[in-house]
């Protein structure tokens, strides 16, 4: 399925797009899972070959509720990558399973939201100056969990690719 344009998962209401089995999305605009207040997004890219391919950024929790799991061989790639962009947004994305990739070909900041990199799972900052930037604002709560987060089960570590990680305001380090 190709999609030209901006794609959006939880606009207004509630939203799902399940990319399995192979299946194959791509669109040329930004991504935006779980765009405005009281919206509820979430995308699930699961299986070899499995993809979802932006052009622009992929935001996880614009404004809404967004959800990102990629797991058993599942990949996504994005320009820029955001979760939790805005102040009062908890966006939480799951890369798990030794092929499964998130590929951010410029940066990733993770402002307001989680990210747990699982049992092998991979999530790159692939650009020469490729940052992952945690918590850039004074009011933003950016989480890193390789393995398994605090009080959770165990689980085997995965991958952060990137030429550093900046903590805080990072923007100016």
């Amino acid at each position: 399925m190709a999609y030209w344009g901006e794609l959006i998962v939880g606009n207004t209401g509630t939203g799902t797009l399940t990319i399995s089995d192979g299946g194959q999305v791509t669109n040329t605009g930004n991504a935006t899972i779980g765009e405005v207040f009281g919206s509820n997004g979430s995308v699930t890219v699961t299986g070899e070959n499995s993809a979802w391919n932006n052009t622009y950024s992929l935001l996880v929790d614009s404004l809404g509720t967004g959800t990102l799991t990629i797991a058993d061989g599942g990949i996504v790639t994005n320009a820029v990558g955001f979760i939790g962009e805005i102040v009062g947004s908890n966006g939480i994305v799951i890369v798990t399973g030794g092929t499964s990739v998130w590929n951010n070909n410029v940066s990733l900041y993770v402002e307001n939201g989680l990210l747990t990199i699982a049992d092998g799972g991979r999530v790159a900052a692939d650009h020469s100056s490729g940052i992952v930037y945690l918590g850039t604002f004074s009011s933003s709560s950016g989480t890193l969990n390789i393995g398994a987060a605090a009080g959770e089960t165990a689980a085997a570590a995965g991958t952060l690719d990137a030429a550093a990680i900046a903590f805080g305001d990072g923007r100016t380090r």
